[in-house]
C-alpha cells in the first residue's frame, strides 16, 4: 500500500513538473523585433544610413501585414510578407538622417498582425546601440 501511494506520488510529481514546464515554454513564446546592424554606426554630418531590423518569431501564429515606419516615411514591405511560427525576417532599410538629426535615437514604429490582431511596437537605436522589443501574441 505505501508502494502504491508512492508510485501515484511520484507521478503526480512528474505531472506538475510537466506542467509548469510547459508554463514556462509558452511565456517564452512571443515576437522580438530589434535593430541587429546599422551602417554606418555613426555620421559626422547628413547621410543615409542602412538600418537592417531583424523579427524573429517564437510565437505559435505566423505574422502579417508586417509594416516599418520611421520619421512619418514608410518603408517599402512586401504586402506578402509572412513570418512564419519560429521564423524570422531581416528587412533592411535606407535612412536619411539629417543635420538637424545627428546624436538623436532613430525610433522606427513596426506593425504586424498575429492571430488577426494587430500589434505595434517601437524600437529605437542610439549612441548605446541598445535596442530590442520583445512581446507576447495572444
Amino acid at each position: 500500500m505505501v508502494r502504491r501511494f508512492a508510485r501515484k506520488l511520484m507521478l503526480l510529481l512528474l505531472s506538475a513538473a510537466l506542467i509548469c514546464t510547459a508554463a514556462v515554454s509558452y511565456a517564452e513564446e512571443s515576437v522580438s523585433v530589434e535593430i541587429t546592424a546599422v551602417d554606418p554606426d555613426a555620421l559626422p554630418s547628413a547621410g543615409n544610413v542602412l538600418v537592417t531590423i531583424s523579427i524573429n518569431n517564437r510565437s505559435d501564429y505566423e505574422l502579417q501585414s508586417i509594416t516599418v515606419s520611421q520619421n512619418g516615411i514608410s518603408y517599402p514591405i512586401p504586402e506578402d510578407k509572412v513570418i512564419p511560427h519560429l521564423g524570422k525576417a531581416i528587412m533592411p532599410v535606407t535612412v536619411s538622417v539629417q543635420d538637424s538629426q545627428i546624436g538623436s535615437p532613430i525610433v522606427f514604429t513596426v506593425g504586424w498582425t498575429c492571430d488577426g490582431e494587430p500589434h505595434t511596437a517601437q524600437v529605437r537605436y542610439d549612441q548605446t546601440h541598445e535596442s530590442d522589443y520583445s512581446a507576447e501574441c495572444d
